[in-house]
């Protein structure tokens, strides 16, 4: 009796073994995200289940893009935002970390060394908030592309459309000018027309709606404020609102500065 319950029981262990071996068997399975940067594909499988806003934020290498991303993050890491909205995860923890972990050594030296987003990539980067107000939760994704591909499109069209067709399902999208060269009269000109360009472009594209939230943003403002400590004399950022102004107008959009 005992040989032939220790045969029931092999057989029994190597039918299971067969049937997990065969897929017939998966108990529990859950695929966890790594934490590394979505794609725009790999992001659909959120905004088709729950609410999300998209966020694209664009702008020429240095300009301190990849900075404000990190901001934003370490912004829900420390308390909830406006008493209201409150972190509630990401499935791109480890991109998040990774350029976090650049600030925080950045921050101890005399000049900030992040680095810069990879050629050839739109990466997504993924926040989910609760709103306590509303009792609700959405998901923040916000887009990151390279200073460099966002450059060679300026100006051609057809590479912008083809190359950047996410921008059109964006809800908020911002262009970041670099501060530091809007406050120095040799760079301040070159800087704001690349601004205007690529705000150009980006429309004639026809990847921005009248229900895009747009936004033109200037990084480095600790700089700006330690020019105007010193007294020193610009009308950079006049001169910008005045032209993105106007050609807002012209475009016959809405934007923010």
């Amino acid at each position: 009796m005992s040989d032939s319950n220790d045969d029931t029981d092999i057989q029994s262990e190597a039918s299971d073994e067969e049937k997990i071996n065969s897929g017939s068997v998966i108990n529990n399975k859950t695929d966890l995200p790594l934490g590394r940067a979505l794609t725009k594909e790999t992001s659909y499988s959120i905004t088709a289940k729950e609410k999300s806003i998209r966020v694209m934020i664009v702008g020429p290498v240095g300009c301190g893009k990849t900075t404000l991303i990190t901001a934003i993050y370490h912004l829900f890491q420390e308390s909830p935002v406006d008493n209201r909205y409150y972190f509630a995860g990401s499935q791109t923890l480890w991109s998040f970390e990774q350029r976090a972990f650049h600030a925080r050594l950045s921050s101890n030296k005399t000049s900030a060394q992040m680095p810069k987003t990879r050629v050839g990539n739109d990466e997504v980067l993924h926040l989910k908030i609760w709103d306590s107000k509303e009792k609700s939760y959405y998901n923040l994704l916000i887009s990151d592309i390279s200073g460099e591909d966002i450059s060679a499109a300026i100006a051609n069209v057809a590479i912008m459309k083809d190359d950047f067709d996410i921008i059109s399902s964006a809800n908020y999208f911002a262009i970041v000018l670099d501060g530091e060269k809007i406050v120095n009269i040799e760079n301040m000109h070159s800087t704001i027309t690349v601004g205007c360009e690529l705000f150009r472009t980006v429309n004639d594209a026809k990847l921005i709606t009248d229900s895009t939230n747009i936004q033109i943003l200037v990084s480095k403002n600790d700089i700006i404020r330690e020019k105007m400590s010193e007294g020193v004399e610009f009308d950079g950022i006049e001169q910008l609102e005045s032209k993105f102004n106007s050609l807002a107008v012209e475009l016959n959009k809405t934007i923010s500065i």
